[in-house]
């Protein structure tokens, strides 16, 4: 039941969050598979409750994140999406260092 209401609340949030940022011109939205990328010349990425943004480079990795948070499931807030904000703005130049970081890059490099 946590489950549902956690990916129900992300989807929610990340789909107005992405679809904000489409109206404006940020990024345009693509179908991949099972998700819903947003693609732009932007020099950030980020994937929220089935949903990523970011530039062609970055998808691979956020990808990844999308599939720690299948395996992970309600855990992932703890053991990544919270941590990695917290690393990202507290220390932006070891964020790509931290486990979960790295852990994404290596998930994500198996998409074909």
């Amino acid at each position: 039941m946590i489950n549902s209401i956690i990916n129900f609340a992300t989807t929610t949030v990340s789909l107005i969050v992405f679809c904000i940022m489409g109206v404006y011109g940020a990024v345009d939205a693509v179908q991949y598979n099972d998700i819903v990328a947003f693609e732009g010349d932007v020099m950030w990425g980020v994937s929220i409750g089935g949903f990523i943004a970011g530039n062609e480079n970055l998808f691979k990795h956020e990808y990844g994140h999308e599939l720690q948070r299948r395996e992970y499931e309600s855990a992932y807030l703890v053991m990544v999406a919270i941590p990695s904000v917290v690393s990202v703005m507290l220390n932006p130049n070891e964020h790509r260092n931290q486990w979960f970081e790295i852990d994404a890059t290596k998930r994500g490099m198996d998409l074909q």
